[in-house]
């Protein structure tokens, strides 16, 4: 443990107060303006498994910049951002730490008129029996203060480490800095003619470069079960006793008591004192202040370890008949941020207590709403029909997740779809989900995206529709999309589109995506369409536009899909051979289409159903090697496959067996076999 010299300072901690502002004399004409800068700069952190980490980050400038955390998990369970100095910093705390859903970058960014800085921290998890020798430790932590108005509060904390450690406090989450009458030294924390304002809970933090440590102070009786936030202490009534009778109290302040408890002789440095109990609970407080009767006192009693909950957890759920409660356990504090929840929506919420003796009643559900964000889905079903020669009408349907109240929708349409969706031309909509479009330029083809936005922001756009500004010509065929997909087959479904004409016929271009030269296809009217012929495991792409006596209309946005993987036969072997033949094998699955290939040996070919799974190759030479090559049409399996070496049997003469009748018994007969010849 690092050495410490002196008594610390007298010192105070001073809550953010309103000043009034000092105008010079001097007379100004102008106010120069400046960029964001930090101050506090959050670096990376390591921090223990089950632990707690703060990253603390505070910026200056004029006007005074706002600072926020950025990640894709600032809004999840465990992960909370506490602001300060009307916004210009923010704490970002992370309890309880978990592996690896916490470990990632964060992202501190300080944002005002003139400019915008990021600053990027990163935090890294260890289990505790994985800590790095030199990994600070606190030797000597806070503990709950009995500290009466005006008094000096000394809160010490001492930690070890390699390097020494820097300690640092933080109150109710949020950094502890010196003041007129605060002051941080060697560790310990002093507050000098303490005040109600300096109430809270203290954190103690020990850090270098092999990571952080936090020590969460006792729970004192304030924040336990048995006794809530307020004791009175009758001054002319005090005896020496080192016993306290403590009553439980339902509001701040008031004096009549619920409960009466009596405790065991104070330890470890609480103040012994006798607590008597108030008659009345009708008058009015202040009076007896006024009176001089008594004095407030914040009192800690360090109570047996099972009166205390040893950790909290929350249960929430949407507020619907179906939803299920959803539960956050080993919460070690008495305020936590939960989130992963749909945007505008009310939630039902109850904590409960745990110890070592186990799970306390919930509380009472409370009810919350969560805030509006923009859409996250586009509108959906977007239509575009001409129905003059320079006037479209386009309708469309509410978002999947709309994220709130749709304030409106703003429709995008461009003869140039390549240029950006910023400099395309708008046309803004409310209470509707239907709207025209006019003075278009006739027989030009347009491209429009429509999107909605809440009172948050604007969703994403919806996929692009075109219109041709033909009168009598078919509008784009609806949700074009691809049905079955086989090796040498893909099935197209769409809606029919808008037209005041008849539909007479299809146009269908499509073409393999590397290779390959473009088809086209025509056929009468329908809502899908199988193609086939196509090249088995191969990417096609497909656009489908629609023909009336006016003309042909616009085409879909081009979608692409691959072939499956061909039925082949696979898994070829050598079953059986003899002096003439070879049993060939292989595995093929059920199939009602014909499926043909090639045995090639010794210049000779036997064409093979593959449905069959064995053929036989006759009309061999005993006792020879053969090669067979498996092959298939070219676009099937393309071209050789397999390979087998089999080699048939050598001849053999076998003569009839024969019979020992000298060795018959009653019971047996004997057979001598002849030998094996070979040729």
């Amino acid at each position: 443990m690092a050495p410490c010299r002196g008594a610390p300072p007298a010192g105070r901690h001073v809550a953010p107060r309103t000043r009034p502002l000092l105008l010079s004399s001097i007379p100004t004409t102008c106010h120069a303006l400046t960029e964001p800068t930090f101050i506090k700069r959050p670096t990376d952190q390591m921090g223990v498994y089950g632990g707690v980490v703060s990253f603390v980050c505070q910026a200056t400038g004029d006007p005074k910049p706002q600072v926020n955390w950025s990640n894709k998990k600032v809004n999840s369970q465990g992960i909370e951002t506490i602001e300060f100095d009307e916004g210009a910093g923010a704490v970002l705390r992370i309890q309880p730490l978990r592996a690896p859903r916490h470990e990632d970058s964060y992202e501190c960014v300080a944002l005002n008129s003139v400019g915008e800085i990021t600053v990027t921290s990163k935090l890294s998890i260890i289990r505790e029996d994985l800590l790095p020798n030199g990994f600070p430790s606190i030797d000597m932590g806070p503990q709950w203060k009995v500290v009466e108005r005006t008094r000096t509060a000394t809160m010490l904390c001492a930690a070890s480490g390699i390097p020494d450690p820097e300690i640092s406090w933080f109150k109710d989450f949020l950094p502890v800095e010196p003041a007129q009458t605060a002051a941080i030294r060697c560790g310990a924390l002093q507050i000098e003619r303490s005040e109600e304002t300096d109430q809270g809970k203290y954190e103690c933090v020990a850090s270098n470069s092999q990571g952080v440590s936090l020590l969460l102070p006792c729970q004192s009786i304030r924040e336990s079960l048995a006794v809530q936030k307020v004791l009175m202490l009758i001054q002319k009534k005090v005896v020496g006793r080192k016993e306290a009778e403590v009553w439980q109290v339902e509001r701040w302040g008031h004096l009549c008591s619920a409960c009466r408890s009596q405790l065991a002789p104070a330890e470890e440095g609480v103040i012994p004192f006798t607590l008597f109990k108030i008659p009345s609970c009708d008058g009015n407080p202040l009076e007896f202040l006024n009176n001089g009767l008594f004095a407030v006192f914040y009192l800690t009693v360090l109570l047996p370890t099972h009166i205390f909950a040893s950790y909290y957890i929350i249960q929430y759920r949407a507020k619907s008949p179906d939803s299920k409660f959803e539960t956050v356990d080993g919460i070690t504090t008495t305020r936590y941020s939960i989130g992963g929840l749909y945007p505008n929506t009310e939630y039902e919420i109850r904590v409960s207590a745990f110890n070592t003796i186990g799970q306390g009643p919930p509380s009472n559900k409370v009810e919350a709403r969560t805030g509006e964000q923009a859409p996250a889905s586009p509108p959906r079903n977007v239509q575009a029909q001409i129905i003059s020669q320079s006037t479209v009408i386009v309708r469309w349907e509410e978002p999947e997740e709309p994220n709130g109240q749709i304030k409106g929708y703003r429709v995008y349409y461009t003869m140039d779809p390549s240029e950006p969706v910023s400099q395309w031309q708008i046309h803004n909509v409310q209470d509707s989900m239907i709207t025209t479009i006019q003075s278009l330029k006739p027989s030009e083809t347009y491209t429009i995206r429509v999107l909605a936005f809440t009172s948050v922001g604007d969703g994403p756009f919806s996929d692009p529709v075109h219109v041709k500004v033909l009168p009598g010509v078919p509008g784009q065929p609806g949700k074009f999309r691809v049905g079955r997909v086989q090796d040498t087959s893909v099935e197209l479904i769409w809606d029919p589109p808008l037209s005041r004409e008849p539909i007479e016929s299809y146009e269908l271009i499509y073409k393999a995506v590397k290779y390959g030269t473009q088809e086209k296809k025509s056929f009468e009217p329908r809502s899908s369409y199988m193609v086939e012929g196509l090249r088995a495991n191969t990417e096609y792409s497909f656009i489908l536009a629609a023909i009336s006596t006016k003309g042909i209309g616009a085409f879909t946005n081009e979608i692409t899909q691959r072939t499956a993987q061909a039925n082949v036969p696979r898994n070829f072997s050598v079953n059986l051979a003899t002096k003439t033949s070879v049993l060939l094998t292989w595995d093929f699955p059920e199939s009602s289409s014909p499926y043909r290939f090639t045995v090639e040996y010794n210049r000779q070919r036997l064409e093979v159903d593959a449905r069959l799974r064995r053929a036989v190759i006759p009309n061999l030479l005993p006792d020879t090697s053969y090669d067979f090559k498996i092959t298939s049409p070219e676009g099937n399996m393309g071209g050789l496959r397999h390979r087998i070496h089999a080699k048939t049997s050598p001849p053999i003469v076998i003569n009839r067996p024969e019979i020992d009748h000298s060795r018959d018994t009653e019971t047996t007969v004997t057979i001598i076999l002849p030998s094996v010849e070979l040729f």
